[in-house]
């Protein structure tokens, strides 16, 4: 046969070759793809479930302030016996259910009827029955109508500290909720319930 016979192209071999090797790497990226769901939606989803649950956003509860109010004895306060010059005791309890959170304030609004006593004062009653307070601030702010707590709270531990004030207006007055809030984090905070106190004249 004479060299100058004309040769069959390879270029349909290589095409063909291209188109095979192609296929079989998409179904080798399918098949992996399907393997990682599997293994995701099947082996591995209680795990994702618990860090999914971790990670989502929880109202911290705090129990109502109505049934947190105490009189110097440390017995539950009716707040509709309470008189002027009454001492009250307002124990709160806060507890981060959603791991450590820093920088955290803790806004206790008062009404007009009660007055903060300054624990820092030499004149301020020492209560001795006053033993469980573990919740140590950062800072504290002491104003006429509210105290401010700035803490960093640990996770699922309860953190208990007392506010004394004093009736010192007779009326009825609404008893606001205390607001708990991670500063820069806005989506983690909570509401204590609202309530209503009646400070009499004292005879």
């Amino acid at each position: 046969m004479s060299d100058n016979a004309p040769h069959r192209s390879s270029l349909p071999l290589t095409g063909a070759l291209k188109d095979a090797v192609l296929a079989a790497l998409v179904a080798f990226m399918f098949a992996a793809l399907s393997t990682r769901l599997w293994f995701l939606q099947v082996l591995a989803s209680e795990e994702f479930s618990k860090l999914a649950d971790q990670n989502q956003v929880r109202l911290v509860p705090l129990q109502p302030l109505r049934g947190l109010i105490l009189d110097r004895d440390g017995n539950t306060k009716s707040l509709h016996d309470v008189h002027q010059g009454d001492l009250l005791v307002v124990k709160t309890r806060v507890r981060s259910t959603s791991g450590p959170i820093q920088n955290v304030a803790i806004v206790n609004l008062l009404p007009s009827g009660l007055e903060v006593e300054n624990a820092r004062l030499s004149t301020t009653e020492q209560l001795p029955w006053i033993k469980d307070s573990n919740f140590n601030p950062a800072y504290q702010d002491l104003r006429d109508d509210r105290v401010i707590f700035f803490a960093d709270l640990p996770a699922q531990s309860w953190q208990t500290y007392y506010t004394l004030v004093r009736a010192v207006a007779p009326g009825k007055f609404r008893l606001p909720s205390i607001h708990v809030e991670a500063m820069y984090n806005p989506a983690l905070y909570a509401n204590g319930e609202r309530g209503e106190i009646v400070v009499g004249v004292r005879k």
